[in-house]
């Protein structure tokens, strides 16, 4: 064989390959490159600073509606989720540790354009409610007697005074509810690097989660 048709046939085999892996990665969806991820973090706190464990912050990304569930947040309240990088991003809303899950006040979409850390706090505070109307009270106007007069009775003696009863010894503590499940419910805040910049929307009325 000459030296000329052994170039050729080594060219066809490099080309050949070269096709293969590019229909691979077209037919498989092989990423070339890994795409980049950032940090979104805080605290989870409740009305009086309460901190605790096994509340899931769940992020929305705008652009695509994707929903990306945080790690449990640990004893000391904290919480961590890697999102992609160059999408913009809000706080859906929070699961508690029992599943309930607690709104969040909208807020301008937060745009992640590096890989980096950036902290959303979510402080939940009482949702302030409108408040009862007072009961209306019928009155009706007075019924007039005619006084009889009776005979007066000689009064009679006062009755033995019993002693007092020995008071009741008090119920064991079995503790209380958990703040988030306490009457008057609860919206939650979302601070950035100590800053408040939610921009609330329908006044103290929760959010539904995802309606952002």
């Amino acid at each position: 064989m000459s030296i000329v048709g052994t170039a050729d046939m080594r060219g066809k085999r490099i080309l050949g390959t070269f096709i293969l892996i590019t229909f691979l990665v077209a037919t498989t969806g092989m990423p070339i490159l890994a795409q980049e991820s950032a940090t979104i973090y805080g605290l989870v706190a409740g009305p009086e600073g309460e901190l605790g464990g096994g509340f899931v912050v769940h992020l929305k990304d705008v652009g695509t509606g994707k929903i990306i569930a945080s790690g449990p947040t640990d004893a000391a309240g904290q919480y961590s989720a890697q999102v992609p990088v160059g999408g913009r991003y809000v706080i859906d809303h929070v699961t508690a540790p029992d599943g309930s899950v607690l709104s969040v006040r909208s807020i301008a979409p937060i745009p992640i354009a590096y890989a980096g850390s950036t902290r959303l706090d979510v402080k939940f505070q009482k949702s302030l409610a409108a408040p009862e109307p007072e009961p209306q009270v019928k009155t009706k106007p007075p019924k007039t007697k005619q006084v009889e007069t009776k005979k007066v009775k000689p009064p009679k003696p006062p009755k033995p005074v019993k002693p007092p009863k020995p008071p009741k010894p008090p119920k064991p503590y079995t503790g209380s509810k958990p703040w988030y499940k306490k009457k008057g419910g609860i919206i939650g805040i979302v601070l950035v690097s100590g800053g408040a910049i939610a921009a609330v929307a329908g006044g103290d009325e929760p959010v539904s989660p995802g309606s952002n």
